[in-house]
């Protein structure tokens, strides 16, 4: 439901089902809301009205003084009414018609104004916030969006693939010495070494690898669906350590193909605004560049041993 929200959106929605809670209310109305919002953009409201302290004479207008008692627990589920599903689904409509492909807190204002007979709308319209106002913020923060931080969004872009490819794939001259990228420096390695660890108590190579493929297929789920999964990060330190030389090449295959499903979903998304896609690239590069230099390191130290 939430696929498209920008993550100030999810908050307020978050921050709107605590509020509902706070009111004792059995579910979260369009009032829950806009205070969500306020809670989480409140530099916004200044931009829409002239009020001094629009935040405080907003919450005056639609906050009820619930006594501690009454409050609900933030453990207990509360639906959303059919008001506030009328908002979404306007909220929604707003952005389609804006051509958005994101649904942001500006868009939750137009849906709540759009719920005229709300007590939401009604502040809103008398803190003197309209929806012509709401667009007019939001589409001159488009035209004031410089041709230049295109430029930089494209340059960064490409200097991230150049990052990722020398990390797994080949040296451009970025920051790796030659040779020294993830999948050529496995091709050396054996299923023996693979099996090797520096320590009694560290993780074989084997176990490592397999976590940095692991990595690349959650933070992958992560980057296209859009929605936070809960892993067992500790089960492969527990269950690899040696591998056949099957195994091995098995393992490496794996390695690559998830590296490739990454590259695509990274290239397939048409719009880079740093939730998914540049946060998730760069996830994707500091986490395997970690482990590249672990492995690295791990495997001079098991070739020095090997030869003494």
């Amino acid at each position: 439901m939430f696929e498209r929200y920008t993550e100030k959106a999810r908050r307020a929605v978050f921050f709107a089902r605590f509020e509902a809670s706070q009111s004792a209310s059995p579910a979260i109305e369009p009032e829950h809301m806009l205070l969500g919002v306020l809670r989480e953009n409140e530099e916004l409201f200044v931009k829409l009205t002239s009020l001094p302290d629009p935040s405080r004479t907003l919450r005056k207008t639609i906050q009820p003084q619930i006594p501690p008692s009454q409050v609900i627990s933030t453990s207990v589920e509360l639906p959303l009414s059919a008001a506030t599903k009328s908002v979404l689904m306007k909220a929604f409509e707003e952005s389609e018609a804006m051509g958005h492909k994101h649904i942001g807190p500006e868009h939750l204002l137009l849906g709540l104004l759009g719920e005229r007979e709300s007590l939401a709308a009604k502040a809103l319209e008398m803190s003197g916030i309209s929806a012509e106002k709401i667009r007019n913020v939001v589409g001159s923060g488009i035209r004031e969006k410089p041709v230049a931080a295109r430029i930089l969004l494209e340059r960064l872009k490409q200097t991230i693939f150049e990052c990722l490819d020398e990390t797994f794939s080949e040296v451009h001259g970025v920051y790796l010495d030659k040779g020294c990228s993830l999948l050529p420096t496995l091709e050396s390695v054996s299923a023996q070494e693979a099996s090797s660890s520096v320590a009694p108590d560290s993780a074989t190579l084997a176990a490592q690898v397999e976590h940095v493929r692991f990595y690349l297929d959650v933070l992958n789920g992560v980057m296209r669906d859009k929605e936070i999964v809960k892993v067992d990060w500790k089960e492969i330190w527990q269950t690899v350590s040696r591998v056949t030389p099957e195994e091995w090449e098995e393992q490496k295959r794996r390695l690559r193909e998830s590296y490739e499903r990454v590259m695509a979903t990274l290239m397939s998304f048409d719009e880079w605004d740093g939730e998914y896609e540049i946060a998730g690239a760069l996830s994707v590069l500091s986490h395997t560049a970690y482990h590249l230099g672990g492995l690295r390191q791990a495997l001079s130290a098991i070739r020095t041993v090997k030869k003494t």
